[in-house]
């Protein structure tokens, strides 16, 4: 286990949501923090909560868009705590509107805040952990980044990317003594959007599940022993060849695929199986397409 006492975390989207739970999560283990977010009340109630678990916690009020706000981040942070150990991106920002009627503009936002700061975040951290041979690099991603969620296309794609970078950066990062590691969370109840409308979490129905090949394949049936007398010059007639049924009611035997849940393992009925996009999409009517208050 490695020893976290005394290390220094850059903590983005630190006074809402997750962000506002890991912030003393990480205080309890030691770690002095750097708290950013752009809404400088609930960051300072936030900081304040971590300082009173004997740990150095400094809020920065900051738009991680901004590049002269990303510059002083990270001056204001080795200032104050020293070089950042563990860099944790969990700013994000999520909009619930059809995709063809999103304004541009918020677009440009969503993909600025989701991708564009993390990775020049990164960026600017990365080289000195490598030359210590220590830190880590924790993003925040979704299962919206695996499983395509209507009205929320953007925020989606900007996930997904956030995926397969980290997953890049796992091989480039290997030998070096820093570590790189996304996190995929469903939705919570108690904290964030749900809250915030007072709403419980739609179910995990549709995203947690995989196809894959069965663990265990059963045996082929015993092949009868092979008749070595010479066969008969004009052999019975076969069957013709029948092509696999196409009914979607009524899938085809043997089919070499199944669905599992991934946290019960059982297998699931991949034609009438509810995906989590019909779950939430029941869940966003009955509140509309109002943004988050």
């Amino acid at each position: 286990m490695i020893d976290l006492h005394g290390k220094t975390t850059l903590l983005t989207g630190a006074a809402h949501g997750i962000g506002a739970v890991s912030a003393p999560v990480l205080a309890a283990e030691g770690m002095n923090l750097a708290l950013v977010d752009r809404d400088p009340n609930p960051l300072s109630d936030v900081a304040s909560a971590c300082t009173a678990l004997g740990v150095q916690a400094v809020p920065i009020h900051a738009d991680v868009t901004d590049p002269d706000d990303r510059s002083r981040i990270l001056a204001t942070t080795e200032r104050e705590l020293g070089a950042v150990d563990v860099l944790v991106n969990n700013a994000a920002i999520i909009e619930w509107v059809p995709f063809a009627e999103q304004d541009p503009h918020r677009i440009t936002q969503t993909v600025d805040t989701n991708i564009t700061a993390p990775l020049h975040l990164a960026r600017a951290v990365l080289p000195g952990m490598i030359a210590r041979r220590f830190g880590h690099l924790v993003t925040l991603a979704s299962l919206e980044g695996k499983v395509g969620i209507p009205h929320t296309a953007t925020y989606g794609a900007t996930k997904a990317a956030l995926l397969i970078w980290n997953a890049a950066l796992r091989c480039e990062l290997d030998g070096t003594g820093v570590g790189a590691t996304a996190i995929a969370p469903g939705y919570v109840t108690d904290v964030g959007m749900w809250a915030a409308w007072g709403l419980p979490a739609p179910p995990p129905s549709g995203p947690v599940t995989r196809t894959s090949r069965p663990r265990h394949r059963p045996r082929p049936p015993p092949q009868p022993a092979r008749d070595h007398r010479p066969q008969h010059p004009h052999p019975a007639p076969t069957r013709p060849h029948r092509p696999p049924s196409r009914d979607r009611r009524h899938p085809p035997e043997g089919h070499g695929h199944r669905q599992t849940d991934e946290i019960t393992d059982q297998p699931l009925d991949r034609w009438r199986q509810p995906t989590l996009a019909h779950a939430a999409g029941r869940t966003f009517r009955s509140v509309g397409w109002a943004p988050l208050p």
